[in-house]
């Protein structure tokens, strides 16, 4: 069968080759890129396709935006690895992201097979919205804000245009359990058979410690340790050791796995998560009177009434352990 003869295309618009041979995609869209050394011409080749009308219309697309080619059939996993690269190596401020946002990121990548081999630039709102509505309601916040960075970084890179992660909703949204620890309670832990995750808990009780934190702790002193992690005012913060637990302190259980202390935790204390501790310790250092700007700077929350003269007492050891020592069950 003869093929269709179609208008010369303008100059400057690009040309479209049939190849000849048995091809699936023959008709080759480019575009005049410069002359080599010999003479010969080079060219940027645009894709090809099955169809002129296809070739066509990619080079219509081309010469209205022009795109890098070399970019232009990026999949969401090749992004999503170009992004991490730059998000884990790059500092921002002078500072790379703490281990467990990334270990997070990392833990979401593995929920994004539906669309891992997609063309980024193809993906649209509706196959998100699938993706999200298959993850926890608890996962389905991080899945967007991990997406939302991968598409910001391929829009600074001018592979695609905007991001349709704004119009995707979570599908499940749920409440945080919250459930403090009452002074009964905490007082009931006491009367315990001594155990490691028992240690653990009167520990968080009388510190307010994440338990990342409780496992990056990098100093310890007789009256406070140093540790933490996540925001600026909690990284490297002094904590002062309660009277009442120095002796935990000094033989503190040391558990590496992270999981392990969770589990343990709500298996000791059914209907109870370790961040439960915290949201205690909180609330005991405002029933008990602590200064507030003590109480912000012992569990890493930020404030902006740190005037001249608190910034000073809150480098006194002294002071940050008498205020500790306001904490009771």
């Amino acid at each position: 069968m003869k093929r269709k003869k179609h208008m010369r295309l303008p100059n400057g618009f690009g040309s479209i080759t049939f190849l000849t041979g048995n091809r699936r995609r023959p008709y080759w869209a480019k575009k005049f890129k410069e002359w080599d050394d010999r003479g010969y011409p080079v060219y940027t080749t645009i894709g090809y396709f099955q169809t002129y009308n296809e070739a066509y219309a990619a080079l219509l697309e081309f010469n209205q935006s022009p795109y890098d080619v070399s970019t232009h059939d990026m999949t969401f996993r090749e992004a999503a690895e170009r992004w991490m690269k730059e998000f884990t190596e790059v500092p921002v401020n002078g500072k790379l992201p703490v281990k467990s946002t990334i270990n997070s990121y990392r833990a979401i990548a593995q929920k994004c097979s539906g669309i891992d081999d997609r063309k980024i630039r193809e993906i649209t709102v509706s196959e998100l919205q699938a993706v999200i509505a298959t993850i926890s309601a608890g996962s389905q916040h991080s899945f967007k804000s991990y997406v939302s960075n991968v598409f910001t970084w391929a829009i600074k890179n001018n592979i695609v245009k905007e991001s349709p992660v704004r119009y995707v909703h979570m599908t499940a949204k749920t409440k945080p359990k919250r459930n403090p620890f009452t002074v009964e309670e905490v007082r009931k832990i006491w009367t315990m058979t001594p155990s490691p995750i028992r240690d653990i808990a009167l520990i968080f009780l009388y510190t307010g410690l994440r338990v990342s934190e409780y496992l990056l702790i990098s100093e310890q002193h007789e009256r406070y340790i140093v540790t933490g992690e996540k925001t600026e005012a909690g990284e490297n913060r002094i904590v002062p050791i309660h009277s009442r637990i120095r002796h935990l302190m000094e033989n503190k259980p040391y558990w590496k796995n992270k999981d392990r202390i969770y589990q343990a935790f709500i298996k000791q204390f059914p209907g109870h998560t370790p961040h439960d501790c915290r949201r205690t310790f909180v609330t005991r250092t405002v029933e008990c009177g602590m200064d507030p700007v003590v109480s912000r700077k012992i569990v890493g929350h930020s404030g902006k009434d740190v005037h001249e003269t608190a910034y000073i007492l809150l480098q006194n050891i002294d002071y940050l352990c008498e205020q500790m020592e306001l904490v009771e069950y």
